[in-house]
């Protein structure tokens, strides 16, 4: 099942939150293995008008969330890798564009443009889950040209041991 909800980011005039939660899903351990790639995530292309597909984003996220939408830590859920991306539809699984002069063109580079690993959870004086969100500075943003939609690209690790009790989690995913 897909969660959708697009809100008015009260801070900013003509700025929206976006968010989608994919699940529920449930794992008991045994360093079980998850991935999703799914493509039109966070459904920027139907708010925007046909003849421009130009955005800035401004801040963006994914994590494995309990039911309650608060991220999960690790351990039990490693996010091995979770990346958000443009896509063009004559790519759709391709994400890999080269960047010239600050747009997508031919396939070729690397275009992930948020995108959280295990690593990415600060210690808890240091933000904990808050550094899931990763947001450009002020007056600066990550413009994308010319493209499609959104495209999540996300493995997750169970590290719990085999048979443990089943944890039910979402995927989270919201961009600004």
């Amino acid at each position: 099942m897909v969660q959708k909800c697009t809100l008015p980011d009260p801070s900013e005039a003509g700025a929206m939150w976006s968010f989608q939660r994919l699940g529920p899903y449930s794992t008991y351990g045994g360093y079980n293995w998850m991935s999703w790639v799914g493509r039109s995530l966070l459904d920027i292309e139907d708010y925007l008008p046909e003849d421009n597909k130009n955005v800035t984003l401004l801040a963006g996220t994914v994590y494995a969330a309990d039911m309650e939408s608060n991220a999960i830590p690790y351990p039990p859920i490693h996010i091995h890798h979770a990346h958000l991306f443009p896509y063009l539809k004559e790519t759709m699984t391709e994400k890999r564009f080269v960047i010239k002069d600050g747009h997508a063109d031919e396939p070729g580079g690397h275009c992930v443009i948020f995108q959280n690993h295990g690593d990415s959870w600060c210690s808890e004086e240091d933000g904990g889950p808050a550094c899931l969100l990763k947001t450009a500075p002020e007056g600066h943003g990550f413009r994308i040209f010319d493209y499609d939609g959104m495209i999540l690209d996300m493995e997750l690790n169970d590290v719990r041991p085999s048979k443990s009790s089943r944890q039910n989690f979402f995927v989270l995913a919201a961009h600004r």
